[in-house]
């Protein structure tokens, strides 16, 4: 009898060996960050260029009960707000504890770009290095040890991204509800979530050739993003709660229509592309290993018109390019923000980066002449897409086909627009990376893991020198601010100085001293000063101070000694002066 009862209960089990086969890519990139995060050693309780206000949001709703956003900040955050709270509420309220929310969403995000990557390409090697490459990736690394937007951004909009290309292949209902969903969520972090409906409404309108029905479920896609960014304003004007800066880009496009003339407009064009090829010279290099491995096989697969077509543009764009350079005498790193030099975390105190280590001009020679060969490479593969399409669109040909490679153009293309004009820092470029990742493997074939051994190994050592950068640079970057908070916690508690009378920097003079209606005074930083009676720099030779004392931190990159020094002021009193012209939103 009751052998006859477990026969109809048909119980069957997943071999072992399978789901091992199936979580292994996992568990691997599980065992890679925690090694990553144990060479860096992400404790210290300092907050790290913005996130200062996002912490304050988090504290005032798990102390408080309410939320309330800075009057600073320009993002939506309450997605993030919650889950820094979240954690808040079972580890206690701390930077640790909300760097460490995002050290746990930058793991998730490696499983994620994998499940994005997987819908790319059937090969789990290359998906799993198509993940690898991102862990490895500086941006991403130090920004998952911060309580910046960066990493929660990117993470929820490649899982929106991921249901939302499920739905176009199979058009299965829960995807799009997932894929929607996510894509709400990630609204709730930043504003500009709405590349994600829209490069979407691309696609899926291609994938359709403009079907009736595909303008229905765009419709439901972009309606529901933007209606969630509809009721989220109104729910902040109704509590008297939208920042001042919240709306600030549309400021910034209304005084560039409102400065427009011929002169202007060619300035404005000449700035979009000279940021186009920033974006494209960091992508050049992070993804650099990933397109040694792919190229023999992508060019196999491109037909001898796309090959010339391709190979023009690109090679029209390296010779300018580096035409270019050379006129302006320019080399990596060009962006501006967080990759300085020898490092990582752009320094908002006195002297900034400026006086930390400089790598030797060779090496930045180097990495110039990478990023414009693996940038060549992407205006090669761009190009194609763009054939590709309007060829097929020319002749009057089907179209569907094209809609991954044009997903991807049309992501970047969007998320980029917006920054182009008005101003790009380098870590946006994080964005771009999982869309490039999957559009190089969408143009892939199967890699011949046996004969390609050599482009193998070659991409792994690249791969692992830029995960050493990322591992090392972000390190230091910890060190030093747990140094500079040391030093400035010494001059608050053990020297009785309030924190009115020091310059600490950005960070610490938001977290003590922020005021909505500063006014920045006459010799003093920007960074609402009340009195800078006292200075943290990594300079000790300021213009009208004393070096008191010289702390030092260890680095790694390169292997020494930095040091931090505080300095008070030789006056007693600086001479009263506001620049009554210009408020703290002015700079």
């Amino acid at each position: 009898m009751k052998k006859q009862f477990f026969e109809k209960l048909k119980i069957s089990a997943v071999p072992l060996p399978s789901v091992l086969k199936t979580l292994a890519p996992f568990l691997i990139l599980t065992l890679l960050w925690i090694v990553i995060e144990a060479l860096i050693h992400p404790f210290g309780e300092f907050p790290f260029s913005d996130d200062w206000m996002y912490a304050r949001s988090v504290n005032f709703l798990v102390t408080d009960g309410v939320f309330k956003l800075c009057d600073f900040q320009a993002v939506t955050l309450l997605a993030q707000t919650l889950w820094g709270a979240l954690f808040s509420l079972f580890f206690g309220f701390s930077m640790t504890t909300l760097r460490f929310s995002v050290i746990v969403l930058g793991w998730v995000g490696l499983g994620v770009v994998y499940g994005m990557m997987k819908e790319a390409t059937p090969d789990r090697k290359l998906a799993f290095l198509g993940s690898v490459t991102m862990a490895t990736t500086p941006f991403y690394v130090l920004f998952s040890n911060t309580f910046m937007t960066d990493v929660p951004f990117i993470v929820t909009a490649t899982a929106s991204f991921i249901f939302l290309i499920r739905w176009i292949k199979r058009e299965r209902l829960s995807d799009l509800i997932f894929g929607i969903a996510l894509a709400c969520v990630t609204s709730l972090i930043r504003q500009l979530a709405f590349f994600i409906p829209l490069s979407f409404s691309v696609a899926y309108l291609i994938r359709k050739e403009f079907k009736p029905k595909a303008f229905l479920v765009i419709g439901l896609a972009c309606g529901m993003v933007a209606g969630t960014l509809f009721l989220y304003h109104a729910w902040l004007q109704s509590f008297g709660g939208v920042p001042w800066m919240y709306t600030v880009k549309q400021g910034v496009f209304r005084g560039l229509l409102a400065s427009m003339n011929h002169a202007f407009f060619l300035k404005l064009v000449g700035a979009f592309f000279f940021r186009m090829l920033v974006v494209c010279m960091y992508l050049g290099i992070f993804l650099f290993p990933l397109m040694l491995l792919l190229w023999p096989v992508q060019w196999e697969r491109f037909s001898p018109g796309e090959r010339r077509w391709g190979g023009a543009c690109a090679a029209v764009y390296g010779v300018a390019v580096l035409i270019l350079l050379r006129k302006l005498g320019l080399t990596m790193p060009l962006g501006m923000d967080q990759w300085f030099n020898f490092g990582l975390g752009c320094e908002h105190v006195e002297g900034g980066n400026a006086y930390l280590p400089k790598a030797p001009r060779f090496l930045w020679e180097v990495l110039t002449g990478v990023g414009l060969v693996g940038s060549a490479w992407l205006v090669f593969l761009a190009t194609v897409t763009v054939k590709r399409f309007g060829g097929a669109l020319y002749k009057k040909e089907s179209v569907s086909a094209q809609w991954a490679p044009v997903l991807c153009l049309a992501a970047c293309a969007i998320h980029f627009i917006p920054f182009g004009i008005s101003g790009h820092f380098d870590r946006y470029q994080l964005v771009y990376i999982p869309f490039v990742i999957f559009g190089m493997m969408i143009n892939s074939g199967p890699v011949s893991w046996s004969t390609g051994r050599l482009r193998m190994a070659v991409a792994l050592v690249l791969l692992a020198l830029i995960g050493y950068f990322s591992v090392a640079a972000t390190h230091d970057f910890m060190t030093r601010n747990r140094t500079r908070w040391d030093v400035l916690r010494y001059l608050m508690i053990r020297q009785g100085i309030p924190p009115g009378e020091i310059d600490g920097g950005y960070e610490f003079n938001g977290w003590y001293t922020y005021d909505s209606n500063y006014h920045k005074k006459t010799g003093m930083n920007w960074w609402w000063v009340a009195d800078d009676q006292y200075r943290i720099s990594y300079n000790p030779s300021v213009e009208g101070y004393v070096p008191l004392h010289g702390v030092s931190y260890k680095r790694w990159l390169p292997p020494g000694e930095g040091y931090i020094f505080i300095l008070k002021r030789l006056a007693e009193k600086r001479p009263a002066g506001i620049e009554t012209s210009k408020t703290v939103y002015d700079f």
